[in-house]
């Protein structure tokens, strides 16, 4: 059979056939492969991923040439770029998250984390609805609410933390959103108030304010608004409310609550929440304000 004067297929190749393979060099060898396509470009569960994967390029940018040498040389070993090697090792850990609570997998009356933690939820009362982003949960303001437990990692008084949500409401009602507080006092609580504004106080060993911040103005006109706050453990506490920071508060007083309390979504005390609460998290770190912008414009499906 005659040898053909050009090839049927180069790695230089155009049009269909070259749209469909990518060229990977390893060792002394290239590989030709079909490029992988994702399933559903547009679907929820890619959205996530997507979100995800933003959030942690973001973080790479904030990393010191001495720390992207130390993943360049732990990815040399896999024919990883340092990003490769960082983007592997940080989605694969999650370490930062605390809790993630996206309220699309509520079964059997428990709410699934995310996370590596996989801590569930009791949910008592509250109802799936469609939510900002997927599936959420309505509290019905009465006796509604979800428990997550005291578990040793979900952060306190003491410990810096981020925590950040989308929330719908359409009445003046007293509600505690995302709390930790039990029988022995309060460390923490995000709540609205009864005039319908978000509120964020950090306690102290009295039980009153150790740190507070309230926003300018009521967020129940019926439409989701995302809530976020910053706790820099005794340096500052801020409030950003659709982006925006719209309170901080420096001014310490007394001594940092030290009671162990459960960490609950929908209420305080007997202070119920009446309308939607969706994606709930919990940090370590602490998202800068063009972040907390980004973050506040994420919806599905999108608007």
């Amino acid at each position: 059979m005659a040898k053909t004067k050009t090839p049927f297929l180069s790695l230089s190749a155009k049009g269909s056939v070259g749209e469909s393979i990518t060229a990977q060099k390893f060792h002394a060898e290239t590989l030709v492969r079909g490029k992988p396509y994702p399933t559903d470009p547009y679907s929820l569960p890619q959205a996530y991923q997507r979100w995800l994967y933003s959030e942690v390029a973001w973080l790479w940018s904030l990393l010191t040439p001495a720390e992207k040498a130390a993943y360049r040389s732990a990815g040399a070993r896999f024919h990883l770029t340092a990003f490769q090697q960082y983007l592997h090792e940080r989605l694969d850990k999650l370490d930062y998250y605390l809790g993630y609570w996206k309220f699309d997998n509520v079964t059997a009356g428990a709410t699934l984390d995310t996370t590596p933690y996989g801590v569930s939820g009791i949910v008592y009362g509250a109802s799936p609805i469609d939510g900002g982003i997927g599936k959420a949960l309505y509290y019905d303001g009465v006796n509604d609410y979800t428990n997550l437990g005291t578990h040793t990692h979900f952060p306190g008084t003491y410990n810096s933390f981020s925590l950040e949500c989308l929330i719908l409401a359409s009445v003046n009602q007293r509600g505690g959103i995302v709390t930790r507080w039990g029988s022995y006092g309060y460390q923490w609580f995000l709540e609205l108030t009864n005039a319908g504004f978000p509120r964020m106080v950090i306690f102290n060993n009295a039980g009153a304010e150790f740190a507070a911040c309230l926003g300018p103005a009521a967020l129940t006109d019926g439409l989701f608004h995302h809530v976020a706050v910053n706790w820099n453990t005794n340096v500052l506490l801020e409030l950003s409310i659709d982006g925006t920071l719209v309170a901080s508060d420096a001014a310490f007083v007394g001594v940092r609550s030290t009671h162990v309390a459960p960490l609950e979504i929908g209420r305080h005390e007997d202070a119920c929440f009446k309308g939607i609460i969706d994606n709930v998290k919990l940090r370590s770190r602490l998202p800068v304000a063009a972040q907390w912008l980004e973050y506040s414009k994420r919806r599905y499906p999108p608007e």
